[in-house]
C-alpha cells in the first residue's frame, strides 16, 4: 500500500505500508544516509517482521528515493522532523506505531527520537552511529571545502550528493545533545563486528551509553548494507522475535476444545498486500515467497505455483537419491536435477483434442558428477520414481475445501 505523507515543509514523502491479514503492532522503518526504502536489505527484513505479524511503514526521507524536496537542502535535523511528521501521520489515521527500527544514520534518528516520546515502546537498530556526526566522516576529505564556500559535491558508494554547511553544524548539534541516557525502553543494537563504514565500537558506546534496556547482538560476517540476503532476513528475524517480548504481544492462542491437533496446516499462505499475485509461503519456522511471471500481470518475484510444484519434486528426487547412495555406499557427488513441465494431450485422446483430459507432464532429467555404471544408472531411475513427491503425484490427491468465517 503505498502512502504520500506531506511534511510540515510543504513537501511529500513516499512511504509503503506493508501488513497480514494478523498483523499486531505498527512499527516505522527508517533507512541509511543517501539509502531510500527500497534497499534490498531493507525489504527483505520487513519480509521478516510482516511474517511475524508487524504491520511496517517504510518511507523515503526528503530528496531520496521517490519523495519530493532536494537532498542538498536536508540536515539531520530535517530526517528528524521526517520521522516526527509520519509518526504523527500514522497516529492520526489509527495506526499509532509501538516500535521503530533504524539503520545506520536512520538507527540514529530513531534512537534520538524514542529518547523524547514516552509513546513509543520499543527501538531496535543495526549499524547505527553512536554519534550523528559519524556520518561526517564519509566525506571528511571534502569538509574544509564546504565549510569555506558552504557546499560541495562529494561522492558516497559511487553517487554523488551536494552536501552542505547547514547539513554539518546540525549534525555537530544533535552529536552534543547526548540524549541515549534518556531512553528507557526495551532497546535492540544490532551491529556487525566486520563493518567497515560503522565501526563495531558505536554499538559498543551505544549499550552502555542506554544501559540496562539496551541489548546488543553481533551480526558476524556481514556489511553496513547486509548484501548478503541470509544476513537480511536474520536481522530481521532477530528483532522480530526480540520485539514480540519486549512489546510483550499476546499471539493468538489455539482453542485446544476446537482444533484437531492432527490437522494442523502443512503450509500456510497469505496474500502480501501491496502486490497482485505475491503471496507468503510459510512451513513452520521457513518462509519463502512465490509469486506469477509479468507477462501474466505478476511482479515476478519469486516462483510460479507450478515452478514450486516441479521444485518440489526436484528436491525430493535429490534427497532420495542421496539416501539410497549413503546406505549402498556410492559416492554420487553433486546431484542436479532438471525439470521441464507442460500440459499435454494424452495420446489416446490426441485426435479428439479434449481440453478437460489433458494431463500435467514433467520431463525429469537427473545428473550426478559421479561416474557410475549402467546397472547403477538403472537402480537410481528407479529409486527415482520412488520418492514420496514422486509417488504422490502419480496416484489419485484428494483436496478437501472449506471457506472459513471471518
Amino acid at each position: 500500500m503505498e502512502i504520500l505523507i506531506e511534511t510540515r515543509r510543504g513537501t511529500k514523502l513516499n512511504a509503503k505500508l506493508e501488513r497480514s491479514h494478523d498483523s499486531h503492532s505498527y512499527t516505522i522503518f527508517a533507512h541509511c544516509f543517501t539509502c531510500t526504502k527500497d534497499l534490498k536489505a531493507t525489504k527483505r527484513i520487513v519480509e521478516m517482521l510482516v511474517a511475524h505479524g508487524f504491520a511496517v511503514l517504510r518511507f523515503d526521507f526528503t530528496g531520496l528515493g521517490r519523495s519530493e524536496g532536494n537532498f542538498s537542502e536536508t540536515t539531520f535535523e530535517t530526517n528528524l522532523h521526517d520521522l516526527e511528521d509520519v509518526i504523527a501521520w500514522m497516529r492520526d489515521n489509527n495506526m499509532p506505531p509501538r516500535l521503530l527500527i533504524g539503520h545506520s544514520l536512520g538507527g540514529a534518528a530513531v534512537l534520538n527520537y524514542a529518547s523524547r516520546d514516552d509513546h513509543i515502546d520499543a527501538v531496535a537498530t543495526y549499524g547505527a552511529p553512536s554519534r550523528p556526526e559519524h556520518v561526517v566522516r564519509q566525506f571528511e576529505y571534502a569538509i574544509d571545502h564546504i565549510l569555506e564556500e558552504g557546499e560541495a559535491i562529494v561522492d558516497l558508494a559511487g553517487r554523488q550528493f551536494t552536501i552542505q554547511k547547514e547539513f554539518i553544524e546540525a549534525v555537530e548539534r544533535v552529536s552534543k545533545e547526548h540524549r541515549h541516557k534518556n531512553i528507557t525502553i526495551p532497546a535492540l543494537i544490532m551491529h556487525a563486528p566486520e563493518d567497515e563504514t560503522v565501526s563495531f565500537d558505536n554499538a559498543s558506546t551505544l549499550r552502555n551509553e542506554i544501559g540496562d534496556t539496551a541489548s546488543l547482538i553481533r551480526i558476524e560476517q556481514a556489511d553496513h548494507l547486509l548484501t548478503k540476503e541470509h544476513d537480511a532476513r536474520y536481522v530481521g528475524e532477530v528483532i522480530a522475535r526480540w520485539a514480540q517480548r519486549a512489546l510483550q504481544i499476546n499471539l493468538p492462542k489455539e482453542d485446544k476444545k476446537t482444533i484437531d491437533k492432527s490437522a494442523l496446516p502443512d503450509i500456510s499462505t497469505v496474500s502480501v498486500e501491496g502486490y497482485k499475485f505475491r503471496t507468503m509461503l510459510r512451513a513452520g519456522e521457513h518462509i519463502i515467497y512465490a509469486d506469477e511471471p509479468q507477462k501474466v500481470g505478476g511482479d515476478d518475484t519469486g516462483m510460479a505455483p507450478f515452478e514450486l510444484l516441479q521444485a518440489a519434486l526436484g528436491a525430493c528426487t535429490s534427497m532420495t537419491l542421496r539416501m539410497y547412495a549413503e546406505r549402498k555406499g556410492w559416492e554420487l557427488g553433486e546431484i542436479k536435477v532438471d525439470l521441464v513441465g507442460e500440459w499435454v494431450q494424452p495420446k489416446e485422446s490426441e485426435c479428439h483434442q479434449d481440453e478437460t483430459n489433458r494431463m500435467y507432464q514433467i520431463q525429469r532429467a537427473i545428473q550426478v558428477a559421479a561416474s557410475l555404471s549402467e546397472e547403477q544408472r538403472t537402480k537410481l531411475e528407479e529409486i527415482a520414481n520412488k520418492c514420496p513427491v514422486h509417488k504422490a503425484l502419480h496416484q489419485p490427491v484428494e483436496t478437501l475445501t472449506y471457506v472459513e468465517k471471518s
